[in-house]
């Protein structure tokens, strides 16, 4: 024999890592950053979608509120108590939607396996918000004229 040695090789539980292997750990990692980017985008998004709805909330009861105000000036008016009765009801039924969707974040954060209470709430919620829409389309309807 010459004096060359021969490279030992590796023992068999030990195993070269390919290029393959290199790659589709990379791919792996630039998805999770994708999709942790986009969570985060999303998570923005609804943060903003839910501070815009929270000042709409604020401005329609807000605007409710003037145009109790108002009635209460003219009580004169033919349909003074109609009127007051909607705006009433209006902002009643506002503060109820608004504890009812607080009440559905709140379990969502707290209460573990609560998703079906909290569509239950969310769904009682959108119905209320679909009568406070009515109740302020009559609103319109018999609102004060020049106010």
């Amino acid at each position: 024999m010459t004096g060359r040695r021969r490279k030992p090789s590796p023992p068999h539980d030990q195993q070269l890592v390919s290029t393959r292997d290199i790659s589709a750990g990379v791919d792996a990692f630039i998805s999770y950053q994708q999709q942790k980017e986009k969570t985060a985008s999303t998570k923005v998004k609804v943060s903003m979608k839910t501070v815009s709805q929270g000042m709409m909330d604020v401005s329609l009861l807000t605007s409710n509120a003037s145009q109790l105000r108002t009635a209460l000036l003219h009580p004169k008016y033919d349909f003074f108590w109609p009127l007051v009765s909607l705006i009433l009801v209006s902002m009643g039924l506002q503060i109820v939607a608004r504890v009812l969707m607080l009440w559905s974040d709140y379990l969502k954060d707290s209460v573990i396996d609560a998703g079906k209470k909290r569509k239950q709430l969310q769904f009682v919620a959108l119905v209320i918000m679909s009568f406070i829409t009515m109740a302020n389309a009559l609103i319109s309807v018999f609102s004060v004229s020049g106010s």
